[in-house]
């Protein structure tokens, strides 16, 4: 099987396989294949010469526990419908594990279109959402005035938007970190779709939120709300009940812990529970090893890990106050998969709750609860589809 880097003269055919296989709107693919995708972050399958199947892992950012990492999402995993069942989407998610572990990326997300073929590479789902569809007059009652509101200007305000969301994340987990840049491109993107943004200010000017939205359907769409103060999120869930005549419904797919759940006065109707994106560990050693160094509320213990895809997943290490390494012994504290180790890493699940769940192989009880002061269960939030 021919796997390799596509180069410069095969972006054609990389975007010829993505519209054949998403159909996407031809607006958002100049935006994208002109401020995203690159080919050195584009592995291609060839078959008698000709791209036939591709997958782009773009950097970025993370923050995980405190600390900012290098990760990869894996999107725009396509193959040419004739050239299907042939097992290239598994070949490129095995391959990409290697390139990525050489990029120095030490974790990677995706979107999936199948949760159980990803599941069979050691992905695993990390991140939940709640989506709320409910009548407009039910946001209504929570609702409440203040602040100055006022479209967003993508000329001068994308350092507000920043300043914005960087409050906003305080205290969560798994974030992607945003820039001027990646607000541009949100912006751009929701524009094209006829979304839109407003910014609200407190009396002197200071920006306190943001909320992205659009009309469609007769439905209120929100992509996203961002706000330093509960009174910011009442003020903009106002501002949007009264500004768009067109909507008598609400939508929005938020983070999971959102605070919407606390102050709707009816939570139980419209609102469901949804995964959403999948992560796995690509380079476990050094990842466990940056998130152990400087902790010093557990006692050190053993971890052994397995990994099917990734052979230098499967090793057992030591982990301990300063740090991590690999170590010999035969029998270790702790035992797991990576898609496990993921979830707990990750924030999604704690080590208790995967003892709990018989996720873990263990030698005792303490050595999932000493695990759990390490790895505990933290608010995890991303919202970043590309």
């Amino acid at each position: 099987m021919d796997i390799r880097f596509v180069n410069d003269s095969d972006t054609p055919a990389v975007r010829h396989i993505w519209k054949t296989c998403f159909n996407d709107a031809d607006a958002f693919m100049d935006l994208y294949f002109g401020r995203k995708y690159n080919c050195e972050n584009t592995l291609g399958i060839y078959h008698s010469g000709e791209l036939v199947s591709n997958l782009q892992m773009l950097p970025y950012k993370m923050n995980l526990r405190g600390q900012i990492i290098d990760i990869s999402y894996i999107v725009g995993v396509a193959t040419l419908p004739e050239m299907r069942n042939n097992g290239y989407a598994r070949a490129l998610m095995n391959e990409s594990l290697s390139v990525m572990r050489n990029k120095g990326h030490m974790l990677g997300i995706l979107l999936p279109f199948n949760y159980e073929f990803y599941k069979k590479c050691g992905w695993e789902n990390c991140y939940m959402r709640n989506k709320y569809d409910m009548p407009l007059a039910d946001i209504a009652g929570i609702a409440g005035r203040g602040g100055n509101i006022r479209p967003v200007d993508i000329n001068q305000d994308l350092p507000e938007l920043v300043c914005i969301y960087n409050r906003y994340v305080l205290g969560k987990n798994s974030y992607i970190v945003r820039d001027e840049c990646s607000f541009d491109v949100i912006l751009q993107d929701m524009f094209q779709q006829g979304d839109m943004c407003y910014i609200i200010e407190d009396d002197v000017g200071f920006p306190e939120g943001y909320i992205m939205c659009k009309v469609k359907d007769g439905a209120l769409e929100v992509h996203e709300i961002a706000y330093k103060f509960m009174d910011n999120l009442r003020a903009l869930l106002h501002f949007a009940c009264t500004n768009f005549p067109d909507a008598d419904r609400f939508i929005w797919t938020v983070a999971d812990n959102d605070m919407l759940t606390n102050i709707l006065l009816n939570p139980k109707s419209g609102a469901t529970r949804l995964p959403f994106l999948m992560a796995r560990i690509i380079d476990a050693v050094p990842l466990l090893d940056l998130l152990a160094k400087g902790a010093d509320n557990f006692d050190a213990f053993t971890l052994q890990i397995s990994d099917a895809d990734a052979d230098w997943n499967n090793i057992t290490v030591r982990m301990h106050p300063g740090g991590a390494e690999a170590c010999d012994t035969d029998l270790p504290d702790i035992e797991c998969d990576i898609a496990t180790l993921t979830q707990i890493v990750a924030g999604h699940i704690s080590p208790i709750y995967a003892y709990r769940m018989e996720l873990l192989e263990y030698a005792d009880m303490y050595a999932a609860e000493n695990m759990d002061k390490l790895f505990g269960k933290m608010d995890n939030f991303i919202n970043d589809y590309y």
